[in-house]
């Protein structure tokens, strides 16, 4: 019974061999096929340009949000002197708020103007 699956286990060995040395000389012969010619026709390019009034908004908020920063900077100082106990801290905390409060105001309406032309002008904000 054994020598059954050593005489099998041999051929099939001798088979894979066989097999190995048949794939294995193939390897002269390269088969080149043409390569399909393909034409491709690029999209059109569509550049949306922004209206004027809508890069001016932009410009806007970001000085606007500059001026918030500058508030909320202020305004933790201002909390920090009040855990410190330390009066003068806190009037130059409020001073810097109320010299902020009229350009905020100025720049929050110039934004609001801005934004307006920009959404007339059919632009996005």
């Amino acid at each position: 019974m054994q020598k059954r699956y050593i005489i099998g286990a041999g051929i099939a060995a001798l088979a894979l061999v066989g097999l190995g040395t048949t794939i294995g000389d193939n390897h002269d012969t390269v088969r080149t096929v043409p390569a399909p010619t393909v034409t491709v026709t690029p999209d059109p390019v569509i550049m949306r340009v922004a209206p004027q009034a809508c890069l001016d908004a932009i410009a806007a908020a970001d000085t606007l949000d500059g001026t918030q920063f500058s508030a909320l900077d202020a305004a933790g100082d201002g909390f920090m002197a009040v855990s410190e106990l330390d009066v003068d801290a806190l009037q130059a905390a409020n001073d810097r708020l109320q010299g902020l409060q009229q350009p905020m105001l100025d720049r929050s309406a110039a934004y609001a103007r801005l934004a307006d032309e920009c959404r007339a002008a059919k632009g996005d904000v």
